[in-house]
Parts: structure tokens; C-alpha cells; sequence
């Protein structure tokens, strides 16, 4: 069967710079995703046989567009293609990215954007949009959205699997709009009108307890969320004479490793912090430095507490410097690496696991509490209620013990 000259062009631009590139893992970022991936450096050294598949594609793809009785977009025949490829790894965080979801996640932490200031995610079993955490200070918090709400609509439109990179930008739009809201809590259905104001990203807020206890929530671990922290942590430490340390990590999703890492060099003495191990069994170690910190430290976890924060949760529990307490997290220690394409879109593929200091492996497992504390349900929203959440006066009867 003869090719016409177009198609040979479509099918070596596409197929070679989609599916190899795929399948062989090149040019590849550190970087994180929202929905909860963590993104570490990795470079492909196994050789693998893309070639061969790649001429099956291409093979099948040309007897579709010849002898398939209706003219097809072949393109569409691609990305159907690639789609299977993602399908058949069974693995729910190797995924394609669209290249407006790739630059949107390039701007993330860094720039100034108009919306509600929610950190969100998707289930990956269901779809469902879910509120991870609501910024300080933002036009959501105001609203009354708290942790754990699921979108159900957003302007009258029903969030899906299908929709989900769009009804993420729907959240966003002109300042001074209004995005009408209907969100699941529990088995009610309740509608929110939240208005859309300039957000300026902060993971961070702060506060004193009882006036000697510092006590610093992580939303999550995105771009610049050491120097974030740092500040908080040098007002408390040094400013305020803070005598311990409460540091929140429920319900945060993760983020970015490096910036975790620090945070824990900061806080932790000498020792291991996280071995990544990848497929070869090659492996890297993140090491912190003898100075740490000067107070108790307790670090609070729930089951939704993932990634990186089991990250810095696993390094203090395990080089002894502070106490965890909360419920065991989630159990994600996977790392993505951003494999970015020639169409502007990425792909993000499971390339190594995580260990802690103590050789636990983190995913499927997750991080044991040395004190387990659950909490009841009028206390799980993302505001703290310093009287009557339960897990915080278990932190801070730790840290009194410790006077």
C-alpha cells in the first residue's frame, strides 16, 4: 500500500515526536503537579525498543486512513492512539497533559491570577473536582468553602472527567465576577456564590498559641514555599520567642521535593531525609546538615496528608526531631517526572518511589503517627478551631510535656 506524501509527513512529525518521545523519556523537568504529583529529575538511560512499536502504529494508522470507508481526522486517530498507550500502563498519575494544562501548571506558585484561592484536586477514581485547601484571606474563605467540599457545577456547569481542565479555568475569569458554585459537604448539596479577586498564591499562615507555642499550616508544597515558610518560621522562632513548634500538614497534597527538602534541612539535624530509588536501582539521597532546629516540634498528619508532606512528616519522625500526631497519611511516595512534548503539551510518567530515612517505603503505605489522634467531624473544615480540634491539643500537650 502506498502512503501519500502528506501522511508519511504527519506520521513521522507526530508519531515520532509524540509516541518515542513517550515511550523513551527525553528532555525531562522537575516540576509538580496540583492534583497531587510530586516531580523529581530523572534521566533515561535503559534503552527501549520504540521503533518497532511505533511502525505498528503507524501501520494500523495507514490502513484506517486508506481503507476505512469515511474520511477521519488523523489526528484524532493519534491522540486515540497515545490515549491507549496511557490506558494500558495502568497507572492512574502517568498521564497526558494538554498544552494549556502544561503552561498553566509552568505559571503555578509564581504568578499573580484572578480566582476564588482554592487549592483543588482531582480524584482520580472518580473525577470529581475536591476542595484540598482554601488559601488565607481569600474571596472562598470568605464564602464559607472549607476542605474536603466537591464541585459538583461551576456557573451551571457540571464538573467531569471529560471537562476537568476547563471547569479549572472556569474558577478563574475577570475580577470582580462571580462564579456560582454548587458543592457537595456531607450528603448536602449547598450553592456558593464566590466572587473572583486577584489571589496572590500564599501556602502559608501562621499564628501563636497560648503565647509560646508557634504554630505554621503548609497548604501545600508549591513554588517558593521554603522562603514562604522561612519567613513565618524566623518571626516565630526568633521575633516571637516562640518555646515549640506546631507544624499542620493536614490535607496538604504535596508539592514540589526540593522545596520540602529544604524545609526539612532546616528543621532537622544530620541524617538521611528521602531516598529516591528508580527502576534501575539507582538511587538519590537528600541529606540535611547538622544545624536544626532550637524547639520541640510537632508535626500534624491526617489520611489526606500526601506526598510531600510525608515527606517532611517521615524526616522528622525518623532523624527524632520532632513528634507526629494525627492519623497515618495517605500513602503517595511516587515521583512523576514532566516529560514535556513537541505540540507544547507534557506527559507525566511514574519514574521512581520513595523512601524514608528508615528504608519504609512510603506509597501504599504511608507515614504512622507516634501518637494516633483522630478528630471529629465538626473539626476536619480547614479553619483550626485552637479550643476543640482534638489533634491540635494532643500537639500541644506534647509540647508541654516537653518543658
Amino acid at each position: 500500500m502506498k502512503l501519500n506524501l502528506d501522511y508519511k509527513k504527519i506520521v513521522s512529525e507526530v508519531i515520532t515526536a509524540s509516541l518515542i518521545i513517550i515511550i523513551s523519556g527525553i528532555a525531562i523537568y522537575s516540576f509538580i503537579v496540583i492534583s497531587d504529583q510530586d516531580v523529581d529529575v530523572y534521566n533515561s538511560s535503559p534503552k527501549v525498543d520504540a521503533i518497532k512499536g511505533s511502525n505498528k502504529i503507524e501501520e494500523v494508522l495507514s490502513i484506517i486512513q486508506n481503507k476505512y470507508m469515511e474520511d477521519i481526522d488523523i489526528n484524532k486517530l493519534v491522540d486515540g492512539a497515545i490515549e491507549g498507550i496511557f490506558d494500558a500502563v495502568e497507572d492512574d498519575y502517568t498521564r497526558y497533559i494538554s498544552a494549556e494544562e502544561y503552561a498553566e501548571m509552568l505559571k503555578e506558585g509564581n504568578e499573580e491570577y484572578v480566582g476564588i484561592g482554592v487549592h483543588i484536586a482531582r480524584n482520580v477514581k472518580t473525577g470529581k473536582m475536591i476542595i484540598i485547601s482554601v488559601m488565607p484571606n481569600s474571596p472562598a474563605k470568605e464564602a464559607g468553602i472549607i476542605s474536603g467540599d466537591i464541585v459538583i457545577s461551576i456557573d451551571g456547569v457540571e464538573v467531569t472527567s471529560d471537562n476537568y481542565s476547563e471547569s479549572v479555568n472556569n474558577l478563574k475569569g475577570k475580577e470582580g465576577t462571580t462564579a456560582k458554585l454548587v458543592i457537595q459537604r456531607g450528603e448536602e448539596k449547598i450553592e456558593k456564590s464566590v466572587e473572583r479577586r486577584k489571589i496572590t498564591s500564599n501556602n502559608v499562615e501562621s499564628s501563636v498559641i497560648d503565647n509560646k507555642y508557634g504554630y505554621i499550616r503548609i497548604l501545600e508544597f508549591e513554588n517558593n514555599i521554603y522562603n514562604q515558610f522561612k519567613d513565618e518560621y524566623d518571626s516565630l522562632i526568633k521575633d516571637k520567642k516562640v518555646e515549640g513548634l506546631v507544624i499542620d500538614v493536614r490535607n496538604n497534597p504535596g508539592g514540589i521535593v526540593s522545596e520540602t527538602v529544604k524545609i526539612a534541612d532546616l528543621l532537622c539535624g544530620e541524617g538521611k531525609i528521602v531516598e529516591t530509588v528508580y527502576r534501575d536501582g539507582s538511587k538519590k539521597v537528600y541529606m540535611s546538615d547538622e544545624e536544626k532546629a532550637s524547639v520541640p516540634i510537632v508535626i500534624l498528619v491526617n489520611e489526606n496528608s500526601a506526598s510531600a508532606a510525608e515527606i517532611l512528616a517521615g524526616a522528622i519522625k525518623d532523624l527524632k526531631q520532632g513528634t507526629i500526631v494525627g492519623k497515618k497519611t495517605f500513602g503517595k511516595g511516587i515521583v512523576q517526572s514532566i516529560i514535556p512534548l513537541n505540540d507544547g503539551g507534557a506527559v507525566s510518567v511514574t519514574t521512581a518511589k520513595y523512601y524514608t530515612a528508615s528504608g519504609v517505603e512510603i506509597h501504599g503505605n504511608g507515614i504512622t503517627p507516634d501518637i494516633e489522634v483522630d478528630i471529629s467531624d465538626e473539626n476536619r473544615g480547614l479553619t483550626v478551631d485552637f479550643k476543640k480540634d482534638e489533634q491540635l491539643k494532643k500537639a500541644i500537650e506534647v509540647l508541654n510535656s516537653k518543658k
